[in-house]
């Protein structure tokens, strides 16, 4: 699975959108299906290219996010599907090198955007009742904080520069998301059921 973290449309700080010139390179984390699993690269162009960046060993790709020029990645090491330990690293997107690494609270989210209007990030976690939950990520610390519980799992999270956050629930219905009471409003299906295979 390729989760792609940089989309076809790049936003103008004036508030206009411009299509991004072809070929577009993608960045994303590859959770299964091809090894070794970790960081890619691959483009719009035809035929696409795929390119590892970044292999990882033993913990498993959960979601990454691209923020103040630097990529975010969250993954974890498990053990017959029990989290053992998460990890959240901080790399150089120009380099692939890593800043930092943080160990916090053994829950990784299943997906996460960066709001430039707001510079929050925005994240879908799981929770102690087997449900899921809205919440804000500090990158320096790693903690969150829960803004709602959800109704269901996201499997995607993208924000626009109006400081809009859209999500796709796993009944593969689009939603927004009202920031200040964290709940998903729907605005139409998508047509795909997506895999929680993450």
């Amino acid at each position: 699975m390729l989760t792609l973290i940089v989309g076809l449309v790049w936003a103008n700080p004036k508030g206009a959108y411009r299509v991004a010139p072809d070929p577009v390179t993608l960045y994303g984390a590859i959770a299964s299906g091809k090894s070794p699993l970790g960081i890619y690269s691959t483009t719009t162009a035809n035929p696409p290219t795929l390119k590892n960046l970044l292999p990882v060993s033993f913990y498993t790709p959960i979601a990454g996010v691209y923020a103040n020029g630097n990529y975010y990645f969250f993954s974890a090491y498990m053990r017959k599907n029990v989290v053992i330990t998460v990890k959240l690293e901080k790399y150089d997107v120009n380099t692939w090198t890593k800043i930092t690494d943080m160990f916090p609270e053994r829950i990784a989210p299943t997906a996460l955007t960066y709001d430039t209007k707001s510079s929050q990030v925005y994240g879908c976690y799981p929770n102690t009742s087997k449900g899921y939950d809205f919440r804000t990520l500090n990158l320096e610390t790693a903690m969150t904080t829960v803004i709602a519980t959800l109704p269901q799992q996201f499997v995607a999270l993208y924000s626009d520069n109006q400081g809009h956050v859209y999500g796709i629930g796993v009944d593969g219905t689009l939603y927004q998301f009202d920031l200040g009471t964290g709940k998903p409003n729907a605005i139409g299906t998508t047509g795909v059921v997506p895999s929680t295979d993450i």
